[in-house]
C-alpha cells in the first residue's frame, strides 16, 4: 500500500509499504491479508492433522502443533510476503504469553493468568485529578474488572489479578472503599452484565422513544451537574425523549505535543481561505488547494488576476513599494533596476506582506469554497469580481444585514 505520507522539517515522504498506524482501513486489510495467508498455508496443515489448535488476533497467532514442523511452518510464513518477519515464542518453563494472558501449565491443565508486560504503564484516568466525570472513572473501573475475568480461567488467578488491579488504581488514587464496592457488586452477580443494561436495550428498541446523543468536551466537575439537571428537566416534560450526553475528555498531549511540534511558515501552508488587503483599503479574498506563497506569486504576475490588475494601478501600492526600495544604498539600486531578475524578485517578496490566511485545514474543494463564500458575504471584498443571487441559508439574516445589506456575493473572478 503506497498511499500514506507525512511532512516533517526535511520534506515531504511517501510509506514504500504496509499499512499507516491508526489508519481506519489497516485493521481490515490486515485482517484480509493475514486471511488470504491461512488459506494458502494454514489450511493444510489443519487437514493434515499437523496444527491441532490454531487461534488468531489480528496478526498474533497462538498454535499447537505436532513436533518437527515448527521451521517448517515459520519458513512458509516469512516466505509468504518479503515485507513480513515473522517471530515465535516458544513454551518455555510451562509459560507462554500470549497477548493478555499467560498460558500456564499445571498439573496437566492449561490456565490462564492477566499478564501486563514490564514496560506497560499503569497511569490510568486519576480519580483526584483528572478531568472527566466521575461517572467515567466509575466505569473505569467496571472495565478492568470485567478485563481481569476474561483473561484468567481460575479462582486464583483472577483473584491475583484483582489485587494487582486494587494496586494500580490505588497509585492513580482511587478511593478504596469505591475500588472493593465496585469488585464486590459485580463478583456478586457472577460477573453478569448490570441489569441496567438490558432496559436500555429495551429502550433503545421502543419505537415511541427518541434517542439522541450529543457530544460535548468535559472542561470541570460542573459539567456533570449541568447534564443532570438537564436529564431531569427532560425526563419530566418529555420523557419520551431521551438524550445521551457523551463528554470528550480534554488529553494532556493534545494541549502538550502541537507546542513541541515544529510550526510551518504561514506560506508552506494549502487548503485554505485567503485575504489581500491594499493599504489603500481594497481588499481581495480567495481560496486554494496549493501552497500558499504559490498563490501569491501567481497573483504578482498573472495579467488576469484581479489582485494584479490592481497593484499594477493603485498609485498607494506603487509608492510604498517605491519607498520600500528607497533604503537600498544607491549602488544596490542601480544594479536592481539595471537587472530585472533582482528586480522581479523584489517586488515579487514585496506583496507577500498583503496577504493573510483567513481559515486553514480545508482538505475538500467545497469546504473551501464554502467558507470562501461566507467570507466574500461577510466582508464584501471590493476587488472580487462578484455576482449577485439568492442567500445562503448558511448566513444569518442579521449577520447578512449588517455585513452585506441583506445581498450574497460570491467569487466568480478565476485566479
Amino acid at each position: 500500500m503506497e498511499f500514506s505520507g507525512f511532512e516533517s522539517l526535511t520534506g515531504f515522504y511517501k510509506q514504500k509499504s504496509g499499512l499507516s498506524m491508526g489508519g481506519k482501513l489497516s485493521p481490515s486489510l490486515a485482517n484480509i491479508f493475514v486471511h488470504m495467508l491461512e488459506e494458502n498455508i494454514i489450511q493444510d496443515y489443519i487437514d493434515n492433522d499437523v496444527i491441532i489448535s490454531y487461534q488468531r488476533y489480528v496478526d498474533d497467532v497462538a498454535i499447537i502443533l505436532k513436533k518437527g514442523f515448527k521451521q517448517e511452518l515459520l519458513n512458509k510464513f516469512n516466505q509468504f510476503d518479503p515485507g513480513l518477519k515473522w517471530t515465535v515464542e516458544n513454551f518455555e518453563n510451562n509459560k507462554l504469553v500470549f497477548l493478555d494472558t499467560e498460558i500456564t501449565l499445571e498439573n496437566g491443565n492449561l490456565e490462564l493468568y492477566q499478564y501486563r508486560k514490564p514496560s506497560a504503564s499503569e497511569c490510568l484516568t486519576n480519580y483526584k485529578y483528572g478531568i472527566s466525570p466521575k461517572s467515567y472513572k466509575s466505569s473505569l473501573i467496571t472495565g478492568e474488572v470485567y478485563r481481569a475475568y476474561n483473561c484468567t480461567t481460575s479462582p486464583k488467578a483472577l483473584d491475583k489479578a484483582l489485587l494487582n488491579l486494587e494496586r494500580i488504581l490505588k497509585n492513580n488514587l482511587y478511593p478504596k472503599k469505591l475500588i472493593s464496592e465496585r469488585i464486590s457488586q459485580i463478583k456478586n452477580r457472577s460477573f453478569e452484565p448490570n441489569p441496567n443494561k438490558a432496559v436500555r436495550l429495551r429502550e433503545a428498541k421502543n419505537p415511541n422513544l427518541k434517542h439522541v446523543t450529543v457530544s460535548l468536551p468535559y472542561t470541570s466537575f460542573r459539567c456533570s451537574a449541568i447534564a443532570s439537571k438537564i436529564h431531569q428537566i427532560l425526563k419530566k416534560y418529555t420523557p419520551n425523549f431521551k438524550l445521551r450526553i457523551a463528554f470528550s475528555t480534554l488529553k494532556l498531549s493534545s494541549i502538550i505535543l502541537p507546542t513541541l511540534k515544529p510550526k510551518k511558515e504561514k506560506f508552506f501552508n494549502s487548503n485554505l481561505v485567503y485575504k489581500f488587503t491594499c493599504e489603500c483599503t481594497d481588499t481581495y479574498i480567495g481560496e486554494t488547494e496549493r501552497l500558499f506563497l504559490t498563490r501569491i506569486y501567481e497573483h504578482n504576475r498573472l495579467n488576469s488576476s484581479h489582485i494584479h490588475k490592481h497593484i499594477t494601478k493603485c498609485e498607494t501600492y506603487k509608492n510604498t513599494l517605491n519607498t520600500s526600495f528607497g533604503s537600498v544604498p544607491d549602488k544596490a539600486w542601480l544594479a536592481i533596476i539595471t537587472n530585472k531578475t533582482a528586480y522581479d524578485n523584489h517586488k515579487r517578496e514585496f506583496i507577500k506582506s498583503y496577504f493573510e490566511i483567513l481559515e486553514k485545514n480545508l482538505y475538500n474543494y467545497y469546504s473551501r469554497i464554502t467558507h470562501e463564500g461566507l467570507m466574500i458575504t461577510l466582508q464584501t471584498p471590493n476587488l472580487n469580481k462578484q455576482q449577485q443571487h439568492r442567500s445562503m441559508g448558511l448566513v444569518c439574516e442579521c449577520v447578512k444585514s449588517k455585513f452585506t445589506q441583506s445581498s450574497q456575493f460570491v467569487d466568480n473572478s478565476g485566479p
